[in-house]
């Protein structure tokens, strides 16, 4: 039997009925709530920390606690490279299939191509970009307003987008889900529209090399003790693929998740 010990600001907070103690602090403020954990841990014997949210504050709260009692986590600098696409193409660039890279100054620029935001989680910051005139004007609006190095322009690859879900625990990689995102551009903003179930792509010659590539970048991020999940794309033929994201599953998923667990 577990007892749980929740953190939440929201008093609404839906795993609070599930829990047997409630303390209203952001989950974002490590050291209120480490003070409190460890005058717990006295006499509770705590077992593991659980960050139930995507928020990358959230999670290095989950790292910070957990290394401070000995349990098993993930580690600060893992999130920071998830979150901070220009670290996450630093580490990773040489080790898994990524989308190249342009220079902004570059002449030869071939078009549609994709400007993104450093820090953007999902399309967040995402624009697709299909003639000279507005990379022009975009690069203009985005120069005036956030420092050059927080946005990258990066190639178009034509497929389909897919999504893989997996597990680490104690660094043993397991890939559990595969689906297929629908995609629609709303103001050039690449939105998900929809998924499909696509377990066949476990079944696909290509898989093969999938999986040994996300088993690289996980371990290369150190994603430990967590879900995690992919963005690639694949080409029509199922030839080649590219891989977009790789980091911390969203809240939503590991409702589903942990409910069927």
């Amino acid at each position: 039997y577990l007892n749980i010990i929740l953190f939440d600001l929201d008093l609404q907070a839906f795993c609070r009925k599930y829990s047997n103690d409630f303390f209203e602090i952001s989950c974002h403020d490590k050291f209120r709530i480490y003070s409190i954990v460890k005058k717990l841990n006295k006499k509770c014997n705590i077992k593991g920390v659980l960050c139930y949210s995507s928020s990358p504050e959230a999670l290095i709260t989950a790292s910070y606690i957990s290394n401070k009692l000995n349990l098993p986590t993930f580690s600060k600098k893992s999130v920071e490279i998830c979150y901070d696409k220009n670290l996450f193409y630093k580490a990773l660039s040489s080790v898994i299939n990524l989308p190249k890279r342009i220079k902004p100054s570059e002449k030869s620029i071939k078009f549609p191509c994709i400007i993104k935001k450093k820090d953007g989680i999902g399309s967040k910051g995402t624009r697709k970009i299909d003639t000279k005139s507005f990379f022009d004007l975009e690069l203009k609006k985005i120069q005036s307003k956030i420092n050059k190095k927080d946005f990258f322009v990066e190639e178009f690859i034509e497929g389909n987008l897919f999504h893989i879900d997996g597990i680490v625990q104690d660094n043993n990689i397991e890939i559990i889900n595969a689906v297929k995102k629908n995609v629609t551009y709303i103001n050039q903003i690449p939105l998900t529209s929809g998924y499909e179930s696509y377990f066949d792509l476990f079944k696909s010659k290509i898989f093969s090399d999938i999986s040994k590539q996300i088993n690289n970048g996980v371990k290369v991020i150190n994603i430990n003790n967590h879900f995690f999940g992919v963005d690639l794309i694949i080409s029509p033929d199922f030839n080649t693929f590219k891989i977009l994201e790789i980091g911390y599953l969203l809240d939503a998923k590991m409702d589903r998740f942990l409910f069927h667990s």
